[in-house]
């Protein structure tokens, strides 16, 4: 996981990371379940007191991109006759952790 504050120094709301679930103050976002074929960011903000998740309203806590899905294809004979192509199947891979980026901002 990659964790960038985005002022260097600052004091940052409360966070924890536990494999592809992060918290951010009281909101945990699963980044598994949220992972699509293209980059997914989701935005953090404080509003009301509390973190949610988007809006127009509160200040940035953070900005959390996930990476698109990745995909092993592999050939597979099933329904092939004699001369015809094979087929691919495509399988999709557990979301790498290492890839998904964390900013922070400062937190009053």
């Amino acid at each position: 996981m990659q964790i960038t504050l985005k002022e260097t120094g600052q004091s940052v709301a409360e966070f924890a990371i536990f494999g592809a679930k992060i918290t951010i103050a009281d909101l945990t976002i699963d980044c598994a379940e949220r992972q699509s074929d293209t980059v997914v960011v989701v935005e953090v903000r404080k509003h009301a007191g509390r973190a949610v998740e988007g809006g127009k309203r509160g200040a940035y806590l953070a900005h959390i991109t996930i990476p698109g899905r990745t995909y092993t294809e592999t050939e597979s004979e099933a329904g092939s006759v004699d001369g015809e192509e094979l087929s691919v199947e495509r399988t999709a891979n557990p979301i790498n952790s290492a890839e998904i980026a964390v900013t922070l901002w400062p937190a009053a």
